[in-house]
């Protein structure tokens, strides 16, 4: 079928990208254990339930300091990853655990289009619609993990970042809903972060509002009506 489709073969997948993987797997899970620890720890009803808790706890963040260095020492070994993580983390609001976790899940990025990495990473919309009916639009699959990872950094790049606050006010300004709001913000900025090719240079004042359209291929111009941004969504 592929022979017949004309399908490009997938790249190799890039050495250390499996031990990487497990290990931001391994971040996740104790992240999550480190949320039900402090829940743990809130609520206990005896003092021995809280040290315990407590206890427990201390070990787990010292768990994860460790897989977070490793993974920041793999990443740093490799010049085309650290180079991405150099730009992402130059994004206001993208700081080194999400770029470390966009590096390690979304090894597209720099490679394929904004509309493919929306649908890899989970943002990109659906509609619902049967006939004439057409309900409302909602985000799902995708990677699950990077979903999760963009939300509280979109919820800053909202406050620090201006060219995401502006996309978002102007959502706003036009009667969408705060949360329809947020997911479009989202969604741009994950389109900031699909700038990190290791081609992408840095350097320029207006960088972040220019990144949202490079890509490691020109692309044809599009024109865009006044009052929008370079990429507006």
């Amino acid at each position: 079928m592929g022979a017949r489709l004309a399908l490009p073969p997938d790249p190799p997948a890039a050495p250390g990208a499996r031990e990487l993987r497990a290990l931001q797997t391994a971040r996740d899970g104790l992240a999550r254990d480190r949320i039900a620890l402090m829940q743990r720890e809130k609520h206990a009803a005896l003092p021995l339930l809280r040290r315990l808790a407590a206890r427990a706890l201390r070990l787990v963040e010292a768990q994860i300091a460790e897989v977070e260095a490793a993974i920041a020492e793999r990443i740093a070994a490799d010049p085309t990853r650290a180079r991405r993580q150099e730009i992402l983390v130059s994004i206001p609001g993208v700081g080194p655990q999400l770029s470390a976790l966009l590096v390690v899940a979304m090894p597209e990025l720099g490679a394929a289009s904004a509309r493919q990495i929306a649908a890899l990473a989970g943002v990109a919309p659906t509609t619902r619609q049967s006939g004439q009916w057409t309900g409302k639009a909602w985000i799902s699959g995708g990677r699950a993990d990077v979903r999760r990872g963009l939300y509280m950094p979109t919820l800053n790049a909202v406050r620090h970042n201006p060219d995401v606050r502006r996309f978002y006010d102007r959502l706003v300004a036009a009667g969408k809903p705060k949360k329809l709001a947020l997911v479009a913000d989202l969604r741009k900025l994950r389109v900031l972060a699909t700038s990190s090719s290791p081609r992408t240079e840095r350097g320029s004042p207006a960088r972040h509002e220019r990144s949202a359209c490079i890509t490691d291929t020109p692309a044809a111009p599009r024109s865009r009506s006044a009052g929008e941004g370079p990429c507006s969504l």
